[in-house]
């Protein structure tokens, strides 16, 4: 299906590949990646910091970590280069700057996992102009909220974060979903990579 109902943006965005020794390649810019596996799986979290790394500022979405754990992740990124939407957290960062926009530091809130409006206007407010994004996870989103809802959220965010210019991965576990389920959201992503104890392969 193609993108955000404007044709298929995947060969403008480059493809993002794997090694024939099954080392990942970098994800290109402005790329949009479904990175499928167990959250439990220190692969999936090594692939994750990976794909942050390298940029000049992040914005993770987590409906699983609190902000101080999402910027405890990259270290040695300034602390003004990093924000974080806590969708269902219900508490402020320690490490929050407050909730400027632009990623220029903080987090924004969200108490209501069901309020996608809220969780879209969130991502906008701290997306900043090339940025990288973690989105964690789909997985947990659709424990709040039917396909449907979601389908047509991430295709609206999905054309946020391709309007400026992001590289962004989702996290997804493809097992803990129907097969039409786990084709409809592939459906809305340039790359998918699955990663498992053998390592990661790309489809």
């Amino acid at each position: 299906m193609p993108l955000h109902g404007e044709g298929s943006r995947g060969s403008e965005r480059g493809v993002s590949g794997v090694s024939a020794g099954g080392e990942s390649a970098p994800v290109g810019r402005g790329r949009a990646t479904l990175l499928c596996g167990d959250a439990m799986d220190a692969g999936v979290s090594d692939a994750c910091t990976g794909a942050l790394e390298g940029g000049d500022s992040v914005l993770w979405v987590s409906y699983t970590r609190s902000p101080d754990d999402c910027f405890d992740q990259l270290p040695g990124l300034a602390a003004d280069r990093k924000a974080a939407v806590d969708v269902g957290g219900g508490t402020r960062s320690a490490a929050a700057t407050g909730g400027g926009g632009g990623g220029a530091g903080g987090d924004v809130s969200v108490a209501d996992p069901n309020d996608l409006t809220g969780i879209g206007i969130a991502v906008t407010d701290q997306l900043s102009e090339g940025a990288h994004v973690c989105f964690d996870s789909v997985t947990t989103m659709l424990q709040y909220v039917e396909t449907k809802r979601a389908y047509t959220f991430l295709n609206s965010l999905l054309g946020h974060l391709w309007n400026a210019n992001a590289t962004a991965h989702f996290h997804f576990n493809p097992e803990a979903h129907d097969p039409q389920t786990v084709a409809a959201v592939t459906s809305l992503f340039d790359a998918r990579i699955d990663v498992d104890g053998e390592g990661r392969t790309r489809r």
